[in-house]
């Protein structure tokens, strides 16, 4: 498998607080972090690149790379094994298609939260920890940005990257998706959260002066 990645596994680096926090995802004894990345990521099952990093599957677990730098940032147990997921990427697959078109118009929030909840875990991505998800929301964020610039025509966008952006229609259906899945994993009911903010919200005085 033959990738930037795989092409610059020798400038491959981590920090001190990245090597503690992939032997502790893994509980892995290994003393040189990095030298285990280079030989996971060479026999990598799977490697793709989403946004800035890089993600290999391999030793049933995930590393992501920077795809600057080449920094190991994290890695965690995969939610399942390649193997398992080919087996069952045919039967996944129309359980989603399945779930999805449950949903309609009139689908409440709630409704969504669910679907969002039971594709997340078809996806294989149940077992990863809200840290992750966390910065994943963050960097969809950023992607969101990036779309609403190309939008907006009077500001200036790298006019050799402006066909990478996506529209801000799909960031914004990512962003909510990712913002359902850490509610998901922390307990939280967006609508009963959204509306009780909201009445706090209705008490406030908004002022617009300057």
């Amino acid at each position: 498998m033959n990738n930037d990645l795989t092409s610059n596994l020798e400038k491959l680096r981590i920090t001190p607080q990245g090597a503690a926090r992939v032997r502790k995802n893994l509980r892995l004894e290994a003393a040189d972090v990095v030298q285990w990345c280079r030989e996971a990521i060479a026999r990598a099952e799977a490697i793709e690149r989403k946004g800035k990093n890089w993600y290999a599957r391999s030793k049933g677990c995930v590393i992501t790379v920077n795809a600057n730098s080449f920094t190991v940032i994290t890695a965690h147990r995969s939610a399942f094994r390649r193997d398992a997921a080919n087996k069952a990427k045919g039967r996944n697959w129309a359980e989603q298609q399945k779930l999805l078109r449950v949903l309609t118009a009139q689908s409440s929030l709630a409704q969504v939260q669910a679907y969002i909840q039971k594709v997340t875990e078809l996806r294989g991505f149940a077992g990863q920890p809200v840290q992750e998800t966390m910065l994943l929301l963050l960097e969809e964020t950023g992607e969101l940005a990036k779309a609403i610039r190309k939008a907006a025509t009077h500001m200036s966008v790298d006019a050799d990257k402006i066909h990478r952006y996506s529209t801000v229609e799909s960031e914004v259906a990512d962003v909510f998706f990712v913002l359902a899945a850490v509610c998901n994993q922390c307990g939280v009911d967006l609508f009963s959260a959204l509306k009780e903010k909201e009445a706090v919200n209705c008490t406030r005085n908004w002022s617009f002066e300057r």
